[in-house]
């Protein structure tokens, strides 16, 4: 096996992947567990260390940890993204807003479906990717 053939692309890690979700809307994806992902998430979760460790820390909380998390390094960009009908235009902190209501759970499992697909990420170059490969 030769090696190059599945090493990830830095840049594209922490700079992300044009993802098209559908032909109206695409997601600028950032790798998760990038060492990009990795400093940033140990950054938002070390004031609350201790509560973490022990266990205390609110269901609440952790999603709006791990909401801060992607919003600064997995979901760096959107286009298309449509809330009732309206285009949500991006900002770090709506995309955080979305990633902590409950109800938009499924959207959240779309992103980390594409975050941790390798493939986006190799060193080899990615013309366009789509939802129907």
């Amino acid at each position: 096996m030769d090696l190059k053939q599945i090493a990830v692309n830095s840049d594209k890690e922490k700079d992300g992947v044009w993802v098209e979700m559908d032909e109206d809307t695409s997601l600028l994806i950032g790798r998760l567990n990038s060492p990009q992902y990795t400093r940033i998430a140990e950054q938002l979760r070390k004031p609350y260390r201790r509560q973490i460790e022990n266990g205390s820390l609110s269901v609440k909380k952790r999603g709006e940890i791990a909401a801060g998390i992607y919003a600064k390094t997995v979901l760096l960009d959107w286009k298309g993204l449509k809330i009732d009908g309206k285009i949500v235009p991006y900002s770090e902190k709506k995309c955080k807003e979305i990633l902590s209501d409950d109800q938009y759970q499924p959207f959240w499992s779309i992103v980390s479906g594409y975050a941790t697909d390798e493939e986006l990420f190799r060193q080899g170059e990615i013309e366009k990717i789509s939802g129907e490969q």
